[in-house]
């Protein structure tokens, strides 16, 4: 990330050290959390109007309609619908793949 401004602040000190002019601080400030699957933009597909992820559950596909949200990073797509943290997604997905389909058995390498 890139800093884009500065911002000036008033702070409460706690410590042993003597503040002393010129001295500066550096401060990292969280302004929101995603609490949802961020997947590779590879792992999901368009499908007509409709945007696709393929779950993997007991070594078989589900392909599941999704609810995208805004992109934390290129390369990357938050899910707000239809997949959850944690489950396994088959990648490789955006090309439009027509091998991969519902009830699909497949194997995970890991």
């Amino acid at each position: 990330l890139e800093a884009v401004g500065g911002r000036e602040i008033q702070s409460r000190i706690s410590g042993e050290t003597e503040l002393v002019p010129g001295m500066f601080a550096e401060a990292h400030v969280v302004i929101g959390q995603m609490n949802r699957p961020v997947v590779p933009a590879d792992a999901v597909a368009q499908r007509g109007k409709t945007w696709h992820a393929f779950v993997i559950v007991n070594g078989e596909v589900q392909d599941r309609v999704v609810q995208l949200g805004t992109p934390p990073a290129k390369g990357m797509e938050a899910i707000v619908k239809g997949v959850a943290v944690g489950e396994r997604l088959v990648r490789n997905v955006r090309a439009g793949n027509p091998q991969i389909v519902d009830g699909l058995r497949v194997e995970t390498a890991n």
